[in-house]
Order: C-alpha cells, then sequence, then structure tokens
C-alpha cells in the first residue's frame, strides 16, 4: 500500500496544528499536545504512549467540550420535553393515552420536566461559570432549588419505573386480574404517595438546611458548584437516593423475565404479539430512561461510601461533577425521546394534534 511521504506528513500535521490553534484558541490542551507529539514522530522523534494516554484521557482537557455538547443537547431537548408533557396531559381521557400506563408516564414527564427546567435556568450558566458573583451572592436559594430538583423531584420516575414494570407484568401474566388491579383510583393512590414522599423530601431542603456556594476550576472554567453547609443531611440524603435506586434492580429483572417469557412460547397469537410488541418498546425506554439513574447511584454511592470508609473522595471534584452532570442531563434528555420514537399513537397525537378521545383502539393499560 503506497504512504504518503514524510515532507506531506509533516506538511498535513502543521496544518492540522494551525486550524486546532486557529478554532480552539490554546484552549484545548489534549489537541494541541496531541499535534505537537505527532509532529514529533514524523521529524524522528518517538512517541511515548504515556504522553498520548495522559494527553487524550485527561478529563480536564475535555471539560467544556462536554458542557457544550451536553448543553446544547439539553436545550434541543426541553421544548420536546414540554410538548410531551402537553400532548399527555392533553389526552389524559382519550382511550389511546388516557390509560393507567399513560398517567404513570405523565407523572415521569412532569417530573422530569421541572427537574430539566431547574437546570436549565439555575444549574446550567453556574456549570459554565457565567455570572460567578451572583450564584456565589445567591447560593443560599440557588441551591435549595437546585437540589429539589435533583434529589426529590428528579427521582420521581425512579417509584413510577418501577409500578410500569409491574403493570406489564400483570398485563402479560395475570391480564385477566390486570383490569381490575390497574384501576383509575390504583394510579391515582401510587401518584399521590410518590409525590408526598417528594414533597416530604424537599421541605428539610427548604429549611432548615442550608447550603453554601464556591468557585472550582472545572477544566479551565471557574464553575460556581454548591454543597451543603452540614455534612450530616448530605449523608442522609445521599443514603436516601442509594436506597431508593435499588428499586431499578428489581424493574430491570421484571421486564427481563417478560422477555424471556413472551421470547419462548411456542404458540403467539396475535394479543401476545401486540403484548410482546409493547413490552420490548417499555423495555428499551425504561433501559434509556434509567440511565442516568444508574451512573447517578453509581457515581453518588460510590463517592459517598469511599469517604465513609476512608475520609477521602474517591473522584476529584471536577471528574466528580463532571460525571454527575453526564447523568443528570441524560436523566433529563431520555425520557421525552424515548417515549416519541417508541410509541406511534404519542408521535401522531403531537404530529397532528389529535386527542383520540373518539378512538375505537381498546385499552393498552
Amino acid at each position: 500500500m503506497p504512504t504518503a511521504s514524510p515532507e506531506l506528513s509533516i506538511l498535513l500535521c502543521s496544518l492540522s496544528g494551525i486550524i486546532v490553534r486557529t478554532f480552539f484558541h490554546n484552549k484545548n490542551p489534549a489537541a494541541l499536545t496531541f499535534i505537537s507529539l505527532l509532529l514529533q514522530e514524523q521529524r524522528g522523534i518517538p512517541m511515548v504512549p504515556c504522553q498520548v494516554a495522559d494527553c487524550l484521557m485527561d478529563p480536564e482537557n475535555y471539560t467544556l467540550s462536554v458542557l457544550v455538547f451536553f448543553n446544547t443537547l439539553v436545550l434541543i431537548t426541553y421544548p420536546v420535553h414540554v410538548i410531551f408533557v402537553i400532548s399527555l396531559f392533553r389526552n389524559r381521557y382519550s382511550s389511546a393515552l388516557g390509560t393507567p400506563f399513560h398517567h404513570l408516564l405523565l407523572s415521569v414527564g412532569i417530573s422530569d420536566l421541572i427537574s430539566a427546567t431547574g437546570y436549565l435556568l439555575l444549574q446550567e450558566p453556574a456549570w459554565l461559570g457565567l455570572a460567578p458573583d451572583f450564584y456565589l451572592g445567591n447560593a443560599w436559594w440557588i441551591a435549595k432549588v437546585v437540589n429539589i430538583c435533583g434529589i426529590a423531584v428528579s427521582n420521581v420516575p425512579i417509584f413510577i419505573h418501577f409500578f410500569l414494570a409491574v403493570n406489564r407484568l400483570t398485563a402479560v401474566r395475570f391480564p385477566a386480574e390486570h383490569y381490575h388491579i390497574w384501576q383509575f383510583p390504583t394510579v391515582h393512590r401510587i401518584t399521590c404517595v410518590v409525590w408526598t414522599i417528594t414533597i416530604c423530601v424537599s421541605l428539610p431542603m427548604v429549611y432548615p438546611v442550608e447550603f453554601q456556594g464556591y468557585q472550582m476550576d472545572n477544566g479551565g472554567i471557574e464553575s460556581v458548584a454548591f454543597h451543603f453547609v452540614n455534612p450530616f443531611p448530605a449523608q442522609l440524603y445521599t443514603l436516601y437516593v442509594m436506597c431508593l435506586s435499588v428499586l431499578i434492580f428489581p424493574t430491570v429483572v421484571i421486564y427481563v423475565y417478560l422477555l424471556t417469557y413472551i421470547w419462548f412460547l411456542k404458540f403467539v397469537s396475535r394479543y401476545k404479539r401486540h403484548i410482546q410488541t409493547i413490552v420490548i418498546k417499555s423495555t428499551v425506554a425504561v433501559f434509556f430512561t434509567s440511565l442516568g439513574d444508574v451512573i447517578l447511584t453509581i457515581v453518588l454511592g460510590s463517592q459517598q461510601l469511599c469517604w465513609i470508609l476512608y475520609k477521602e473522595d474517591l473522584l476529584d471534584p471536577p471528574t466528580f461533577w463532571l460525571t454527575f452532570k453526564i447523568g443528570r442531563d441524560l436523566h433529563n434528555i431520555a425520557t421525552p425521546w424515548a417515549m416519541l420514537l417508541l410509541f406511534k399513537r404519542l408521535r401522531k397525537s403531537i404530529i397532528y394534534g389529535t386527542s383520540s378521545r373518539n378512538s375505537n383502539t381498546a385499552k393498552a393499560c
């Protein structure tokens, strides 16, 4: 295979270096270091593997890119989130989108929308280091809103996803009892209990728990972060999130069981094929919507456990907060896209603006 001459390779690497410097203005050390190493290699100076690994794997070198990427996704997703919630709320009494199953989805959408709003208006500008004096001076109340959204409201879907899995289990394995179990009074009780727990968890953060703001070097960005003044409430809320996240495991187990059960059925009726499609879609949806929760559980749990056992952080603050942000943004982004892509009736309701009140389709609750 023909290879380029050394002079041409050096020229290409030099042009790449000029492009990187022009567009990044020396704000991306990883890219500049990597170009320098390539130039050294072409000039006969061997690259040390650890140098390449360090310049490519150091998370601080990519903080700005990651922040911009996920903030862009959050901004793009926010209107979709609003439309998703409005569509479910508008069709809550229709035959196609007014089932107990969709009422549970509405709670997920509302909680995610509240969480996304709080983060988009308050947390994201602080992450980017915008108006640091404002956020530091008003950290006492901004941190309360951010933590209520992040700890209490954003964990409502963990409860709801568990009940959605149980809903699918009874629909497949106990269809005769399913319509007696999942009446609207049952769903209303579930949602009332879940939101009551959320309010009770949020009240201490309103008063008397106190927060402070501080600046941190976040990969070349002076970000503003918030923390509890007293470490004891932080440990309690971390324990609450860890205990609550235990519900993710039985949720996944239920969906895996349902898929396995239907997969090995020798004779599949038309009705069960319909159920199979619903279960597959629901499994994919719960995977994407739970991905952010899984990341948050692992990050918070491991960090807190390491601190309890060894009195030191497992991850340095910039890495911890960047990973935390990725999990939180995935949590806010996944729900509307997963539901819109996987549920045809919801897409039709949004695109055509129909409520399907007179639809003859049987309820798939």
